[in-house]
């Protein structure tokens, strides 16, 4: 089972701020976004109030700016049309979402596959899975084949400390397994446009 991209935690001087924004996501976006999807700055600002565009983020994107943690519907939409049980943005559908954008924020995700202990440190990329429809959570994780000591999207810093983790090996952890990441290419990291 997938988790997405949690905010846990934050490193520096002090705790998890829970630092947010709102951002956009056209109806022309096609793609379905879902709680804990990391998203991707799309370089444009909705037209109604000048709130930066986003899209759900893919493997080696860089301008990440971080994961959604909440969903708010356009206003001004045909009364009748709103959803307030809605957990996740539905294709071709404008909405807002809530995105933690702080860069120091490390987040719990999950290796899809058996991951090396001795890759802590490493650099990976994301997999975009299919998200749950019934829960709204992501189907993200951490892409344990794309590991490199060279660029990429998150570091892996470690696991979720987990008293019933069934280790295969004292050097392995088994897909599904809770990795703790921070983001490498953060839109608030860099100094290039989009």
């Amino acid at each position: 089972m997938t988790i997405g991209f949690v905010p846990v935690n934050s490193y520096g001087s002090s705790a998890n701020s829970g630092a947010t924004m709102r951002v956009y996501v056209p109806a022309t976006d096609s793609t379905a976004i879902y709680l804990y999807d990391l998203v991707t700055i799309a370089g444009n600002a909705d037209s109604a109030e000048g709130v930066m565009t986003v899209q759900q983020s893919a493997a080696t994107d860089t301008q990440i700016l971080g994961s959604v943690v909440g969903f708010d519907q356009v206003d001004g939409i045909a009364t009748g049309s709103i959803n307030l049980g809605l957990n996740y943005r539905p294709a071709s559908t404008a909405m807002y979402l809530i995105v933690n954008v702080d860069p120091h924020t490390i987040y719990k995700t999950t290796v899809n596959a058996t991951c090396l202990t001795t890759y802590v440190g490493n650099n990976m990329n994301m997999t975009v899975g299919s998200g749950d429809t019934t829960t709204g959570v992501s189907g993200m994780a951490l892409d344990v084949s794309s590991h490199t000591t060279s660029a990429g999207d998150l570091r892996l810093l470690g696991f979720l400390n987990d008293p019933n983790l069934n280790k295969s090996s004292a050097t392995q952890v088994p897909s599904g397994t809770i990795a703790l990441v921070q983001i490498n290419d953060h839109a608030f990291k860099t100094t290039s446009g989009v």
